[in-house]
């Protein structure tokens, strides 16, 4: 890869590019640092439906460059803000689980670093209406559910919540 900015340009090597960025040091418990990632097509689209009305990733669009940087910012974090919309495609098998750190680099990387072994997952989902994957047992840092109970009408979740180490406001 090219590095343009700042001055010199000079050729890096994009593993461990975002880690030597250590995100982790830039907030504090006061002054959280929050940091997003995603991708996109030209036209601004990150996913596409097929004709079940599925949501997926369209390949042109993703590179195993920028799944490796994505999980270097995955590896830094202190917590894992996803949505209903993922679990309920985790569950479905559409999407891979991106839940916990398993690169074992990055294991490494965060115990060295003075960061838990795994950061703690927060769902955010109006509904509540989705699988919990069986992972979401393995957050040692906690797994915290977010949603409107009066939307739901089952609330299946929430003794499966109640019963694992699973946080529900």
């Amino acid at each position: 890869m090219q590095k343009i900015y700042p001055s010199p340009c000079e050729k890096v090597s994009i593993k461990g590019l975002y880690l030597a960025h250590q995100l982790h040091k830039q907030g504090s418990i006061e002054s959280p640092f929050v940091y997003a990632n995603f991708l996109s097509s030209l036209d601004g689209r990150i996913a596409l439906e097929d004709a079940a009305q599925d949501t997926y990733i369209p390949k042109h669009i993703t590179t195993a460059s920028d799944f490796g940087l994505f999980m270097e910012l995955h590896a830094q974090a202190d917590c894992l803000i996803t949505h209903g919309g993922y679990m309920r495609a985790l569950g479905a098998g559409r999407l891979g689980n991106i839940l916990q750190v398993r690169n074992k680099d990055h294991v490494e990387w965060r115990r060295n670093n003075g960061l838990k072994p795994q950061p703690a997952v927060i769902i955010a989902s109006a509904s509540l209406n989705f699988p919990l994957h069986q992972s979401s047992g393995t957050c040692a840092n906690g797994l915290y559910c977010y949603g409107e109970k009066r939307r739901s009408r089952t609330y299946p979740l929430l003794a499966r919540l109640r019963s694992s180490r699973a946080f529900y406001r």
